[in-house]
Order: C-alpha cells, then structure tokens, then sequence
C-alpha cells in the first residue's frame, strides 16, 4: 500500500493517538471510511492496525484484525481503543 495521511489530529491519551495515527495510515479508496484501532498490553507497549481496503472486499482487512496479527497472539490486551471516521459527502442539490 502507499503511504497514506488523512491529516486527523493526534489527540486523547497515548492510546487514542495511535488510533487515530493508524486510522491516518487507513487505505480505503472506496468507501472513504478511515478506521484504525490500537491495542495497549499490560506491559505498556501498544499494537496498531490500520485499514486496508481491497476492490473485492474479501481480502479487506480489518484494522482489529491487522493489530492482532502485530500482537502475534501472545500478549495479554489491558485496553483497547478506536477510531473510525466518516467522510462528509457533499449534498446534492
């Protein structure tokens, strides 16, 4: 995929920002819909995913699904957080 920004601001506490940091990094030409989410493990370090959107939306994949694959399965997740966003659509007239 290429680089992506989508230019939301980092706000919120760690875990929110690398949320919105992963959801800045969302590859979604279709539906317009940058999501990212990020996972915090009971030792402080946090996993990220993003999303990756495919034409034939079987092979999407879903930013939870991209941080657990990052995770590898063998940490245990104290917190986790979100963000989604949704493009305006301009209004017909």
């Amino acid at each position: 995929m290429d680089e992506q920004d989508h230019g939301y601001a980092l706000t919120g506490d760690a875990l929110s920002q690398a949320a919105i940091a992963a959801a800045n990094r969302s590859h979604m030409p279709y539906s317009k819909s940058p999501s990212g989410v990020a996972l915090e493990c009971k030792d402080g370090r946090i996993f990220s995913g993003s999303y990756a959107e495919n034409a034939a939306f079987n092979p999407t994949l879903p930013p939870l699904q991209g941080a657990l694959i990052l995770l590898n399965l063998k940490v245990m997740i104290t917190r986790i957080s979100s963000a989604r966003f949704w493009q305006k659509k301009p209004m017909r007239r």
